[in-house]
């Protein structure tokens, strides 16, 4: 059992010593922004049950865990990616000794509820190029938007910050320096990828920066206005499916029903787990994978 600091902050003084050591260590505003909603629940949990951070143990998350299940109206994956932070966060506090003892997470069990995927109808009523000469710029630039993310499954986070110098046109590759594990990632430039984002250019405005998106004053165009974008541009082509991160499942279904293993497909989308990529690949049955990853071994030994 480890000894616990002699003075214990608040609960709301702790998790931001947590939210700091993350920070420092480089994680990614993104799962910043997620930790500290998370938990900012978690507390407002144990306040209201008068639950210091010295009494957490095993059956304040357990009964933290119905509570989620009973009161709130989270599906399974939601209560277990909250699980998730509060694991770690756990962990965080065990080797910063404020807890004394380790306290193991058990998710949650049930079954989790499909994601919203794009059927390849609805990817070509996407990818229906607008009339240029009748269509406004965000519908030009979301068409654009769109014809990247089907194309190379790419984070949205990751699109909106793309650079003109980012695109090396002669070996067809876009430079990818905005990720999730931070590492520079790149992506291929197909030839009708090409073929779009040459017309994009002709249309692009720009006030004194290079990045690829703009808005209609020339700055940079911000993930949550990509996603309104987005889902007014999908609703008016008659498409229900509005989310920006389907593309990116979308993408890796499609590359493994044109023969592409999960092995190369994770590398792909610059995923450092495959877990991560069969996640993605849950919609596909083993009857997908056997057809478009089939190899005559017993030809190739008799020739």
């Amino acid at each position: 059992m480890r000894k616990l600091r002699r003075k214990l902050p608040t609960l709301d003084e702790v998790k931001e010593e947590f939210i700091t050591d993350c920070k420092c260590r480089g994680l990614s505003d993104c799962t910043i922004k997620a930790y500290h909603y998370n938990l900012t629940y978690f507390n407002n949990y144990l306040t209201d049950k008068k639950i210091l951070v010295s009494d957490i143990n095993t059956q304040t998350i357990n009964s933290y865990k119905i509570y989620l299940m009973e009161h709130t109206n989270r599906n399974t994956i939601s209560i277990n990616t909250v699980l998730r932070h509060v694991s770690t966060y756990l962990k965080w506090l065990h080797e910063n000794a404020y807890i004394s003892d380790y306290i193991k997470v058990k998710y949650v069990r049930g079954q989790a509820e499909p994601k919203e995927i794009y059927s390849d109808d609805d990817i070509k009523r996407l990818l229906r190029k607008p009339k240029i000469d009748n269509c406004s710029y965000a519908e030009l630039r979301t068409w654009a938007i769109i014809n990247v993310l089907v194309s190379t499954g790419i984070r949205r986070s990751s699109l909106v910050n793309i650079r003109l110098v980012d695109i090396n046109w002669q070996e067809k590759i876009i430079r990818l320096t905005h990720t999730k594990n931070k590492l520079v990632h790149y992506v291929s430039m197909s030839q009708s990828l090409e073929k779009t984002l040459r017309l994009w250019l002709r249309y692009r405005i720009e006030n004194n920066n290079d990045y690829l998106f703009t808005t209609q004053t020339g700055d940079k165009l911000m993930a949550s206005s990509l996603t309104n974008n987005i889902y007014r541009y999908n609703k008016s082509r008659g498409v229900d499916v509005t989310s920006v991160h389907a593309f990116r499942h979308y993408f890796a279904i499609k590359m493994i029903q044109n023969g592409i293993d999960i092995y190369t497909v994770s590398k792909l989308l610059g995923h450092s787990d495959i877990g991560t990529t069969q996640i993605y690949l849950k919609s596909l049955n083993q009857m997908d994978y056997v057809k478009n990853n089939s190899i005559d071994v017993l030809g190739r030994l008799l020739k």
